[in-house]
Parts: C-alpha cells; structure tokens; sequence
C-alpha cells in the first residue's frame, strides 16, 4: 500500500510540475490576491485544478477500486457435484465473475451423496493464486483473508445418493488492495455420519 501511495505522489509531481508550473504566473498573480487576472487566465485556473483533481480520482481509482476476476476449481470427494438441480451438468469450477471491493457473489448448485453411507458435508479453500495489479505491487501477506466463502448448508444428514442445493457465497473485502485476480481450489467433501 505504501508504495501504491508513493506511486500516486509521483505522478501528481509530474503532472503538477508539467502543468501547473508553466502557468505560475497565473496562479501566482490570482492567489496573491491580484486582481487583474483576465476571465480567461482565471477559466484557465480553473481548467487545470480540475483537471488536477479528476487526475487525483482516476489515479486512486487505478489503484485502489480495481475489479477482481476470479476463479475457483471444484474437488468432490465422496460426492458429486452438478451445476443443475436435474444433475446433468457436473460442476468442475466456478467463475465469480469479475469482482470488486464489497461484492458479494453467489452460485448455487446441487451435492450428491454417492457414497453408501449417511454423511454431512464440509469444505475448505487451498491453492490460493494471486495475481497484483501491477508487477511492482506488493501482495498482502494474509491476501486470503480479503476474501471469505461461506455457504448455506446446514449441516443435515445426507442418506446415500440423497441430493441437497447448496448456496455459496465469496464476499470481498472493501479493503482489498493490489490484487487483480485470484484462483483457488474449493474442496467440498462427505464424511460419514455415526
């Protein structure tokens, strides 16, 4: 984040030292309270202060409200999972769509039992990827933590073969900063139920 900061003071620098110290004079004679400044040299002023301020908002925005593309492979243990409530479509990934800070995405799919036994479902994340917005970003250290899924399982028993609809959910943090894309492995599995 600091030198995401030191990178947009750079570039203010710049732009101010291009743009606005060639019209010093300008300025100068408008905030030193001279009165003859023409109606164009002040629209002029003006131009350039709001040029500098939407400069200021872009640059920000570049750095700090980027979209987030995302993907999550599925693994299935001792269940399989379908894309469609008719189990046509085995579901193998899930896209999330490209994300930004505070969303929060949603995908629905269906969890079947296959083994023979009465089970209940759970899941974790591994193999987080990341990718920073630019390649002299710093990635955060606990990037994961950015990102939270969850789901609406209730933990009830599943008989053999039994199918359940399972919502999860990928919420993304307002603070998320540097990273511009992300892939994981959801593993969703059945331990039997004694």
């Amino acid at each position: 984040m600091k030198a995401d900061r030191k990178m947009l003071s750079l570039l203010l620098d710049g732009f101010l030292c291009s743009i606005i110290l060639p019209s010093r004079r300008l300025i100068f004679k408008l905030v030193g309270g001279d009165i003859l400044a023409t109606r164009n040299e002040m629209l002029l002023v003006g131009i350039l202060m709001a040029t500098i301020i939407a400069s200021a908002v872009v640059v920000t925005l570049l750095i700090y409200g980027r979209p987030i593309s995302s993907t999550g492979k599925i693994r299935a243990i001792g269940c399989d999972i379908w894309a469609d409530a008719n189990r046509t479509i085995k579901l193998q990934q899930v896209d999330w769509g490209v994300l930004s800070p505070s969303d929060v995405a949603a995908v629905t799919f269906w969890i079947q039992n296959i083994g023979n036994v009465n089970g209940t479902l759970s899941f974790n994340v591994t193999d987080w990827k990341f990718a920073t917005v630019t390649p002299n970003s710093t990635l955060p250290s606990n990037a994961s933590s950015y990102l939270v899924l969850s789901w609406n399982y209730s933990g009830a028993v599943m008989k053999p073969f039994e199918t359940v609809s399972v919502q999860m959910q990928l919420a993304v943090s307002p603070q998320i900063a540097n990273i511009s894309q992300f892939n994981c492995t959801i593993n969703i599995w059945i331990k039997e139920y004694k």
